[in-house]
């Protein structure tokens, strides 16, 4: 779908013959890029999965899964001239709502900081190949994930799961029976979806419950701008002091995160011989002796230039991951200090002064959308039915979650209006690009004023609607 009152943007087409369209925009939040068909990619906001940021079509690639996923069939037209060197101007597109929901999941599954429930992610992620005809990756996501269809269905049997959360599980479960229906362990997927849906009543007193879960979350407090390398402290030869993450250097939930405002990394600089020890705590359910942790590296980099001056695997000591750097110099407050995968290509990083304060908002806006996606919860979570009560403690903890996520939003916001005050007379380009950004964070905040559940299928999805337990999380 697209929005003709949106501004028009032209369809670029490449020396090599590959199309692609931007919108101009910056992510509020982040950017999630999602797979529509062969050669077709979608990038949208992790905040607005439903709206199209930018789209590429290869050469060699048919449009038509680009129409469908957006039900604009006037794009295939569009694409046909533009392939042919016509200048041709198209509005901003909107997925449908089967595609907008595939673009949240791959939105919470990279951008959810906090611990989830592995296994009821991969069932939103099958109920979402299979709406959106990947039939394929739908049953191959079941059978990964049929152990927890299994333990959720009896716990929601059992009146563990309830309310919104239940609602989702039963969809799912549906859903799932479909994509497995031709294998021989189907109808026991099958059976379990028939027994949910018998599924019709639950007390207000397991509603209370799972609120009572969400309200954890209002209990951790963001604060404004970090200066977190700022703070030292030296104790004979060695100086200690705390760093933070770039959340675009790291798969999410490798490692423990306690928020935006609480540095996950422990430096420690040994003066006698010019070693620098970086150390972060592994998040709880990760294994220590899996794959992603041994793909961990440490770094230095010029604070400067943002060159990166030093880099070392980093080893799994007991749930703590270590990593140890040589330095040339002992000035400890000239360097960047950073973790990175071994896949995140190293000139991206973002090690400069600038950087890190770039880095400062992208750790707030995420903080601001996770808890924004827990008020949604909140409220889903809660049936029409409930008691007046009930309703009224689920306006509450949203409300106090939407405020702490404008908190964290204007907050990130005050750090680009300082960055565009100090660049005003350097880079027009930089400046630009940083007032792009800030914008976006102000659209985003227009959007906090109140909380309502979103009719474009972004409405919580199962996962975010299972409260991880306060002991999976040190």
């Amino acid at each position: 779908m697209t929005n003709p009152q949106a501004h028009l943007s032209a369809i670029e087409l490449s020396d090599s013959g590959d199309l692609s369209w931007f919108s101009g925009l910056a992510p509020a939040v982040a950017e999630v890029e999602v797979v529509v068909g062969r050669g077709v990619r979608v990038t949208v906001d992790a905040a607005t999965p439903s709206a199209v940021m930018a789209w590429t079509l290869h050469r060699s690639a048919d449009p038509e899964p680009l129409a469908a996923s957006t039900g604009d069939p006037t794009l295939l037209d569009h694409i046909a001239r533009a392939r042919a060197g016509e200048i041709v101007n198209v509005a901003p597109l909107h997925l449908t709502e089967h595609w907008a929901r595939r673009a949240l999941t791959e939105a919470v599954s990279r951008w959810t900081m906090s611990p989830l429930d592995e296994g009821a992610l991969m069932l939103d992620e099958a109920a979402a190949h299979e709406h959106t005809g990947n039939a394929l990756a739908a049953a191959r996501l079941v059978a990964l994930a049929s152990p927890a269809l299994e333990s959720l269905g009896q716990q929601c049997l059992d009146g563990f799961i309830v309310g919104g959360g239940a609602a989702e599980l039963i969809e799912i479960a549906a859903s799932a029976a479909r994509s497995v229906d031709n294998l021989y362990w189907g109808p026991a997927v099958t059976d379990l979806s028939h027994r949910l849906e018998a599924v019709t009543a639950f007390d207000d007193a397991d509603l209370e419950h799972m609120l009572t879960e969400f309200a954890r979350a209002e209990e951790s407090v963001i604060s404004g701008h970090l200066g977190l390398e700022t703070s030292t402290s030296v104790v004979v030869n060695l100086a200690i002091i705390p760093a933070i993450i770039d959340p675009h250097a790291l798969p999410a939930r490798i490692l423990s995160w306690r928020g935006a405002h609480a540095p996950e990394l422990i430096v420690e600089y040994h003066g006698d011989s010019d070693e620098v020890t970086i150390s972060a705590h592994l998040a709880a359910d990760v294994d220590p002796f899996s794959v992603e942790p041994g793909r961990v590296l440490a770094y230095a980099a010029d604070k400067v230039t943002g060159q990166v001056l030093a880099v070392e695997p980093m080893k799994a000591v007991h749930r703590t991951l270590v990593g140890t750097l040589v330095l040339t110099s002992s000035d400890l407050s000239a360097y960047t200090f950073g973790v990175l995968h071994s896949e995140t290509d190293m000139r991206t990083l973002r090690s400069s002064a600038i950087g890190r304060d770039l880095v400062e908002v992208d750790r707030l806006m995420l903080e601001a959308w996770n808890r924004q996606r827990s008020a949604l919860s909140a409220l889903h979570v809660v049936e029409a039915g409930a008691s007046e009560e009930t309703h009224a403690r689920a306006q509450r903890t949203a409300a106090g979650l939407i405020g702490k996520s404008r908190t964290a939003a204007m907050n990130a916001r005050t750090i680009l209006d300082q960055l565009v005050a100090g660049k005003a007379s350097e880079s027009a380009e930089l400046v630009e690009a940083l007032t792009v950004r800030r914008d976006a964070i102000s659209r985003y905040l227009v959007t906090l004023r109140t909380v309502t559940t979103p009719t474009d299928g972004t409405h919580p999805l199962l996962v975010e609607m299972l409260p991880v337990d306060p002991w999976d999380e040190p």
